[in-house]
């Protein structure tokens, strides 16, 4: 913008130099064309020599003159400086266009940066509830019970809205758990869980009930049971921190596993598929 204001400045300057001149052409020429004091010169060549006179002025005013005189030189001007004026605007715009478009990519990093740093923040303060097992060992050491509770690990007090499971149940060997895996009905209202403490998840399991139940609907229908079969026990919980609408969950899946001679009762160990072992 100020190369353009210092070029009509000096439009300016020249078109008043242009002006000045031009009366003082006009102011000679008006002097020339003064009657002389002797009556005997006849008009007819006073006249002449007037035209004469004007038209030698013209002529004897230099060429560049034309380009600053008012009003056609500066009108001219006027447009071309306009018209430059636009042109430098069109280019700044498309400057800005391009600095906005080369920017998006940032910015989006940058607002993907900020979405993990809040996530983080929230991941690091919200409710984390999971699943804690316990043996309990029996007076024959072959056979113990198992206890399932639900641990609040974060920071703030988790809301428990539903509960299924846990439900225990012996799988023949050559089976596998249905998916969707079905959990059946909910067995729990609404419960509070502060953070750092846990509730017992239903009863206790006792895998010998288990195994004899699926032993007793296996003979029932009239077939024997497997060598591979196993026994498992799976839920869901379902929970929020009480503030957001979002609902947290919690998918735990275990089987009973004796791979240790110390292991009399056996042990529950994670199994099954990503479908029960998810959680949010």
């Amino acid at each position: 913008m100020g190369k353009y204001l210092f070029v009509l400045a000096m439009i300016f300057a020249l078109a008043i130099y242009v002006a000045i001149q031009d009366q003082r052409a006009a102011t000679k020429s008006a002097e020339q064309r003064t009657p002389p004091a002797n009556p005997t010169i006849s008009t007819e060549a006073h006249d002449n020599h007037s035209q004469k006179d004007a038209h030698n002025a013209k002529w004897n005013s230099p060429r560049w003159y034309k380009l600053f005189a008012w009003p056609e030189g500066i009108t001219t001007w006027a447009i071309i400086l306009t018209l430059l004026a636009v042109a430098e605007q069109a280019r700044e715009s498309a400057k800005a266009t391009k600095a906005v478009r080369d920017s998006i990519p940032h910015q989006k990093n940058a607002a993907d940066a900020a979405l993990l740093n809040a996530q983080a923040v929230i991941n690091s303060e919200r409710p984390w509830v999971m699943v804690q097992t316990e043996v309990l060992p029996q007076q024959n050491s072959a056979k113990a019970l198992f206890k399932l509770k639900a641990f609040n690990y974060g920071k703030s007090p988790a809301h428990i809205l539903n509960c299924k499971g846990p439900k225990a149940e012996l799988i023949e060997g050559g089976q596998t758990l249905p998916i969707p895996p079905e959990y059946g009905v909910w067995d729990w209202d609404k419960t509070f869980l502060a953070p750092k403490d846990g509730i017992p998840l239903g009863d206790l399991i006792d895998p010998w009930q288990v195994y004899k139940a699926g032993l007793g609907r296996i003979i029932e229908e009239g077939r024997s049971i497997s060598k591979d079969s196993f026994i498992v026990v799976y839920g869901l919980i379902e929970y929020s921190d009480g503030i957001a609408p979002k609902t947290y969950k919690t998918a735990f899946c275990y089987s009973l596993k004796r791979e240790l001679p110390s292991d009399m009762g056996g042990t529950l160990i994670p199994c099954g598929p990503p479908e029960y072992n998810a959680y949010t």
